[in-house]
C-alpha cells in the first residue's frame, strides 16, 4: 500500500512538471537590466569538401527559372542565393526536432549543378515537434553562373 501511495505521488509530481513552462527571460532578468539575447545557430560541421550548413549572409538571388525543384517536396521553401562571387550556393530548407539538414554537391558540369538536401533524423529519443527554415550552403568548384541548379531531397539515417 505504501509503495502504491509513493508511486502515485511520484506520478503526480512528474505529470505536474510536464505542464510547467520555463520562466521568460524578462521574468528572471535583474531589475533594470535587459535580458541576455538568445543566440541560435544552424551550423553543422562539414562532413566532406563542398558540404556545409553554416549560414552566410544573403547575396544575389538565383532566378527561379534556373532552379529545378521537381525532386523536392512542394512545401519546401523556394529561396536560393549565391555568395562568394557565385561559388557558394545557399538553399533554404526545413529541419526541426531531431531532424537535421545538410547539403552536398552531387555533381557539377558545364550545364548543371546537382545539390542534395539530406535530412537525417535521430530516432532513439524524444523530439520536440517543430519545423524551422534554415539556410544550407554548398561550395562549388566554379561560380554557378547560368548553369541549371537541380535540387534533390532525401531522408537518411542519423
Amino acid at each position: 500500500m505504501r509503495r502504491t501511495v509513493i508511486g502515485i505521488g511520484l506520478l503526480a509530481l512528474l505529470t505536474a512538471g510536464c505542464g510547467a513552462q520555463a520562466p521568460s527571460p524578462e521574468a528572471t532578468a535583474p531589475v533594470g537590466k535587459a535580458p541576455a539575447p538568445v543566440v541560435s545557430t544552424t551550423a553543422v560541421p562539414p562532413t566532406s569538401p563542398g558540404t556545409s550548413t553554416s549560414a552566410p549572409s544573403t547575396g544575389p538571388a538565383v532566378p527561379p527559372n534556373q532552379i529545378d525543384y521537381s525532386q523536392v517536396p512542394e512545401t519546401y521553401p523556394r529561396s536560393v542565393w549565391t555568395t562568394d562571387n557565385g561559388r557558394t550556393v545557399v538553399v533554404m530548407g526545413e529541419e526541426g526536432g531531431c531532424a537535421k539538414l545538410s547539403g552536398k554537391v552531387l555533381a557539377q558540369n558545364a550545364e548543371e549543378v546537382r545539390v542534395e538536401l539530406l535530412t537525417t533524423t535521430e530516432t532513439h529519443r524524444m523530439c520536440p515537434l517543430y519545423v524551422r527554415t534554415v539556410p544550407v550552403s554548398v561550395t562549388l568548384d566554379a561560380p554557378l553562373g547560368a548553369r541549371k541548379l537541380v535540387l534533390t531531397a532525401k531522408n537518411g539515417p542519423y
